[in-house]
């Protein structure tokens, strides 16, 4: 009889991966495993993995059956002898995956799982009080396992936060915003989230924020509310007037966030020079008389000439911003200074040095 070419493919694959082994569990644990009667009076199964496996168990109909999370191999052949009173036969299932244990009479089973270990306790029906627990030795190992875990666990977290550095701000006042400045390490990447007056900054660098000094740094109006550095991030929650805008860039100095004011808001600074310039073309009448002043005296008379009380204003003027030299604090010190003196020749003031004598004739 011919078999049909696909079947007799089928079996040559299976008889290749049967001879290659591939049909055997890969990569299974290994655990041993070992019976004890104990002095209080049950027995106790210890399985000892060499990596730590998830066990699972239960009683059903006198088998105890035990389950793990991954293949295991282990040899039950001697399991019968060491607990003669409590197991009648040991089996493991082909896939590695559990094993059944037939009980010589019924008991309640209690699992205790430590690490790499695992122990099973066969207790009689009648057991009362507290379950028993696993041995010292196993609790002593534990506890020193955990010690050491916490001991790395603190030294990890003290040099992380010695290699951080500080997060550092300056910060600008210009009319039309306030200019953040922060000096972080090269490369860092920030990235900015304005919602309803609330800025959040995430640099991508654990950062120390010393909360003191950003809040003395930032500006009136400009309020700290929230920071955290995680292990690879630093967060800065800022609050700000919610008509502002903000916008970010990168240069030599640092990371800068602009805070920009609303244009209604924005105000232009003094120019002190033009001011001053403006009060002297201001006519005499237009300024508000001091209480102390003196009463003003008998009109001019009539053949005055009206153009020479207009100019008189501008010329005090440049005489101000020509003798305003520095180190002249009063009109006491001006008048002893060599530099100038007002005099007065044929009606028109005239601002010559000091020693200079008069020379010509003016108009």
């Amino acid at each position: 009889m011919r078999l049909p070419r696909s079947l007799a493919f089928g079996i040559g694959l299976a008889a290749l991966a049967a001879a290659a082994g591939l049909g055997a569990p890969a990569l299974a644990a290994s655990a041993t495993l070992r019976g004890e009667v104990m002095p209080p009076g049950f027995g106790r199964i210890a399985l000892t993995f060499d990596e730590p496996t998830q066990t699972r168990i239960r009683v059903s109909n006198g088998v105890l059956v035990v389950a793990f999370g991954s293949s295991v191999r282990v040899d039950v052949a001697k399991i019968a002898r060491e607990l003669p009173a409590y197991v009648s036969i040991a089996r493991v299932d082909p896939d590695g995956r559990g094993m059944r244990l037939a009980l010589a009479q019924p008991y309640r089973a209690n699992l205790i799982e430590a690490g790499e270990r695992a122990f099973i306790d066969l207790l009689p029906e009648n057991w009362k009080g507290v379950l028993p627990g696993p041995p010292p030795e196993v609790i002593a190992e534990i506890s020193e396992r955990l010690r050491l875990a916490e001991s790395r666990a603190r030294e990890a977290a003290r040099a992380n936060q010695a290699v951080r550095r500080p997060l550092g701000l300056r910060t600008a006042s210009l009319p039309t915003l306030e200019r953040l400045i922060f000096n972080v390490p090269p490369e860092t990447k920030l990235a900015s989230t304005l919602n309803d007056g609330l800025l959040t900054l995430t640099f991508d660098k654990a950062l120390a924020v010393d909360p003191g000094a950003i809040k003395d740094a930032l500006p009136d109006g400009i309020a700290l509310r929230s920071h955290d550095t995680g292990p690879g991030t630093t967060t800065v929650a800022i609050a700000m007037p919610k008509s502002w805008q903000v916008r970010s860039f990168s240069d030599e100095d640092g990371l800068t966030v602009d805070l920009l004011k609303p244009a209604g808001q924005a105000q232009a600074a003094p120019d002190p020079v033009a001011a001053l310039l403006a009060a002297a073309q201001t006519p005499a009448g237009a300024a508000a008389v001091p209480a102390s002043s003196p009463a003003p005296g008998p009109a001019a008379p009539a053949g005055d000439k009206p153009a020479a009380q207009a100019k008189r204003p501008v010329l005090l003027a440049r005489q101000h911003l020509r003798c305003n030299r520095p180190g002249l604090r009063s009109q006491h010190e001006l008048s002893k200074e060599r530099w100038c003196r007002p005099r007065t020749r044929r009606g028109r003031q005239v601002v010559a040095p000091v020693g200079h004598a008069m020379r010509g004739t003016l108009g």
